[in-house]
């Protein structure tokens, strides 16, 4: 749609293009003509009309105000544009969080450099419109695509962290947003590389963190390959399933990938043992069911599921080992250091864990660890953090000790 402004005092019809192109020609200045006074150069910082219609994402509004402070602080266009907001973000980042487009495709159009600029946060601008959940992804992601062949960038800008971090595919996934996450996805697909490439970085957890069994979906249908991603501690997206006790995300995973579940993180953890920490008993039964062995299955130090739940005082995953008739066999197992979740439980003071523990008729409480100390003696050390008194309290009740 054309629409009737005024520029050098002549009347034209003219496109928000053509206006830009016009308005590109005007004022023309060098930093040298334009030095700042004082301490601030005030020159670098967003003029706040400019900023709204920026937001807006009325191209025609836009272009209005940049002609109002091209003309009133007589600044050429280059620099009216590398102009920003307190927090750093350019004319392009604001332009991302509208829910129109209009202004975002005018400034891809002339000033495309502004793609891989970073605000404070180091945000580009496709982290702000990831996190928006904001439609001018798709234009984004077309620029991502000729920016990164024409200026040899080492990666596709989609996949740069802030300083959190985190990426525009991961805040996509965080945020839920299907619509825009499945463009990222798409983006990222036709990149054979991709899993290398987001290395430390799992949009897994991003949607287990979420809850979102359909984000969870769309990433692994899309990029499979992340299915065997790890993170700097080895974990596996199988490992983060267990984390945070999404039975849901356990079962998708061990379709797609049974093998995950026999998978050690650099605690040579299994996912069984990091349920186990966390106390999420549904995802312990999940795995158990499947595979009874696992509960078996050893950490670096020796640890199987019952002395990690008992270490983290975890009293429904003991319970739960200890009435599995396949596993409760646990009960009495030495761990590198020779002790059992007897031990672990009284070290650390987890009563309700040694009460259930000292139930089971199979137990035996005088066992001794690799330095001749039964429960009661690991309790009572002096460099123990338990309260001596109270302890001695529980182990003399339950294993009637004189």
């Amino acid at each position: 749609m054309e629409h009737t402004v005024i520029i050098n005092r002549s009347e034209i019809r003219a496109t928000p293009e053509e206006k830009l192109e016009k308005l590109k020609t005007r004022n023309v200045s060098t930093p040298d003509d334009q030095q700042p006074s004082g301490d601030v150069d005030l020159n670098k910082f967003m003029d706040f009309n400019l900023y709204e219609a920026a937001k807006s994402g009325d191209a025609n509004k836009f272009i209005k105000a940049l002609e109002e402070v091209s003309v009133s602080k007589k600044l050429a266009l280059s620099l009216i544009f590398n102009q920003v907001t307190p927090s750093g973000n350019s004319l392009l980042h604001v332009a991302a969080s509208s829910e129109k487009e209009d202004v975002t495709k005018l400034i891809l159009s002339h000033f495309p450099y502004l793609m891989t600029r970073k605000n404070c946060s180091e945000d580009t601008p496709l982290h702000v419109a990831a996190q928006n959940k904001k439609s001018a992804m798709q234009l984004l992601l077309e620029k991502d695509r000729e920016i990164t062949y024409q200026e040899s960038l080492d990666q596709k800008i989609m996949y740069w962290k802030n300083k959190d971090g985190k990426s525009p595919l991961y805040l996509a996934a965080k945020t839920g947003c299907l619509e825009i996450l499945r463009l990222l996805l798409e983006a990222s697909a036709q990149d054979g590389a991709y899993a290398v490439k987001m290395e430390g970085m799992s949009l897994v957890l991003a949607a287990l963190e979420e809850g979102k069994s359909d984000t969870l979906k769309a990433i692994i249908d899309q990029l499979p390959k992340l299915l065997h991603v790890r993170d700097e501690d080895g974990a596996t997206p199988l490992h983060y399933a267990a984390l945070v006790g999404n039975v849901e995300a356990v079962k998708l995973l061990l379709e797609k990938c049974h093998y995950l579940a026999f998978q050690t993180d650099k605690n040579g953890s299994y996912p069984i043992h990091i349920a186990c920490q966390n106390g999420h008993v549904d995802t312990i039964r999940k795995l158990v069911e499947k595979w009874p062995d696992l509960a078996e299955m050893k950490n670096k130090k020796d640890q199987n599921v019952l002395h990690v739940a008992a270490e983290g005082g975890k009293i429904e995953a003991v319970e739960y080992i200890l009435k599995n008739s396949a596993i409760e066999k646990l009960v009495n197992s030495k761990d590198v250091d020779g002790n059992t979740a007897l031990h672990l439980a009284s070290m650390h003071n987890h009563c309700p864990v040694l009460l259930s523990l000292t139930k089971r008729s199979n137990l035996n409480p005088k066992l001794l660890n690799n330095d001749n100390l039964t429960a009661l003696d690991v309790a009572m050390e002096p460099e123990s953090s338990n309260d001596p008194a109270v302890v001695q309290f529980w182990l003399q009740a339950l294993f009637s000790v004189n």
